[in-house]
């Protein structure tokens, strides 16, 4: 059930996916200081931490609210 998470909120976000260095890395927003990010030894270990980072600053805009 993760994964299938995991890749409709990279097909829905479209966030860029670059090697950063020895990492993997998805983007979304204008830069890493300003935007959500997950890096990864792999693609898939990328795009875990990306939807963790990314659902974890969801959960702050909504406690915020």
């Amino acid at each position: 059930m993760e994964r299938k998470a995991i890749l409709q909120m990279i097909g829905l976000l479209k966030p860029k996916f670059y090697k950063d260095g020895n990492a993997w890395c998805f983007r979304f927003g204008e830069d890493i200081a300003s935007g959500v990010c997950g890096f990864g030894d792999t693609p898939y270990e990328a795009a875990r931490a990306f939807y963790k980072n990314f659902m974890s600053e969801q959960i702050k805009i909504v406690s915020l609210t």
